[in-house]
């Protein structure tokens, strides 16, 4: 798992995650995120998962990232459809004691990701790339689509110091510059729209 803290104009507003198992082999992963209340209907949430799902397909080679959401969280799954997320099933499950929840399963592939008018450049890749086994010199993919974006949205690592090697990578848009030392991710959010609960 690649836990990442979603920061806003220095407050840790919510959180997104890249999970993965066997990635090597199979090339998929699920994004799971999670925003504060008082941090929805902004945009934020669309942001970090269009960050997130760039950096899995251009730097990482994913070729499919899955999510999901229950059926009566309607902001999850609009954030979902504007990063380009398409309905992949429904699984009838146990929620809490005697409550039937409905799961809609999610699933982008790299030609449906919407993606961001700031390409996301990213500093660390070929050491962060052989930390988890993968060639550092592959090329990376070549962006096919884009929407309008504007601002900035901070995602700083959360993994626990001394966890890994290496130095975490640094997520930039092109042409920003990294004013602080600190490891951080960074991407854009757009105008205002619908942020996620917990959901994916």
């Amino acid at each position: 798992m690649l836990p990442l803290g979603v920061w806003v104009d220095g407050v840790l507003v919510g959180s997104q995650a890249l999970e993965t198992e066997n990635f090597l082999v199979t090339k998929t992963a699920e994004t799971g995120s999670w925003l504060g209340r008082e941090f929805q209907h902004r945009g934020i949430g669309t942001a970090i998962r269009r960050v997130v799902c760039t950096f899995a397909f251009d730097h990482l080679g994913a070729a499919e990232i899955g999510s999901g959401a229950f059926t009566d969280n309607p902001s999850s799954l609009r954030v979902s459809a504007k990063v380009g997320y398409r309905p992949n099933g429904l699984v009838r499950m146990k929620r809490r004691e005697g409550e039937l929840a409905v799961l809609q399963k999610l699933r982008l592939v790299p030609d449906d990701l919407i993606r961001g008018e700031h390409p996301v450049t990213v500093e660390g890749l070929t050491d962060f790339r052989q930390s988890i086994g993968l060639d550092p010199t592959r090329p990376l993919r070549r962006p096919s689509s884009s929407l309008p974006l504007a601002n900035w949205v901070e995602m700083c690592s959360m993994a626990r110091k001394g966890t890994t090697s290496h130095a975490p990578a640094k997520l930039l848009p092109a042409g920003a510059s990294e004013a602080s030392g600190r490891p951080r991710w960074r991407g854009t959010h757009g105008s205002p729209s619908p942020g996620p609960g917990p959901g994916r």
